[in-house]
This record gives structure tokens, C-alpha cells and sequence, in this order.
């Protein structure tokens, strides 16, 4: 069990070294004895991203701007957390980037989606 443990922690930690991330220790979330490998709000974003695809591609939801809405917690958060107004915690990163990763999913795929009903001549 240990030995799975730790080869699928390996995994992720291959997974995760092409992810765009400041990689603060203070910052990421530990998981027993494993530092996950980027920030909590970079970690939130790639558990959304599949839920987002998952979500659009069993057709639940049709309005992209729905998915853009998503995204707004995150720059709220990262933003005035940036200009100093108050200081952010590993709780609310992962919320406001498992939120953006859910928005990016969904408007990814219903644009790609949208992209294939007008050149098949759909809409």
C-alpha cells in the first residue's frame, strides 16, 4: 500500500513540474508527509479543470458566460491579496482556484463545442 502510495505521489509530482507556479512551501498544501508540488491556488485550478470539462462535455451547462463568472473569485482574491489590501489563506486559494479551473474547463469546451456546431453548420 505504501509503495502505491508513494508511486502515485511520484506521478503527480512529474504531472506537476510542467504547471506555471511560484512553488511557495508556505504556501502549498500538505497532504500527510506530501508537499503538494504547486501553490494551493494552482492545485485548486487543476482539480477544476476536469470537473469543468466533465460538467461541459455531459452538456449541464450551455452559457459560456456562466464560466466566465467563475473565474472572477480568483482575481478578486489574487488581486487584493497583490495590492496589499489583505492577506489571503490556503483555504480560500484552493476555493477561488478549483472555481477558475471549473470556469476554464467549462469555457474551453463549450468554445470548442460551439467552434465545431458552426463549421458543421449547426447554429
Amino acid at each position: 500500500m505504501e509503495r502505491c502510495l508513494r508511486s502515485s505521489i511520484a506521478v503527480f509530482d512529474v504531472l506537476f513540474r510542467w504547471f506555471p507556479c511560484h512553488r511557495m512551501p508556505s504556501r502549498s498544501i500538505v497532504l500527510g508527509s506530501w508537499h503538494v508540488p504547486v501553490c494551493s491556488r494552482c492545485f485548486g485550478i487543476i482539480l477544476g479543470l476536469p470537473v469543468g470539462i466533465a460538467i461541459a462535455s455531459l452538456g449541464f451547462l450551455h452559457i459560456r458566460w456562466y464560466a466566465l463568472i467563475l473565474t472572477v473569485p480568483l482575481f478578486i482574491d489574487g488581486g487584493t491579496q497583490q495590492m496589499g489590501m489583505r492577506v489571503s489563506n490556503n483555504l480560500l486559494r484552493l476555493m477561488t482556484g478549483w472555481l477558475f479551473g471549473v470556469g476554464m474547463g467549462l469555457f474551453v469546451i463549450l468554445w470548442i463545442l460551439r467552434d465545431i456546431a458552426v463549421i458543421r453548420g449547426w447554429i
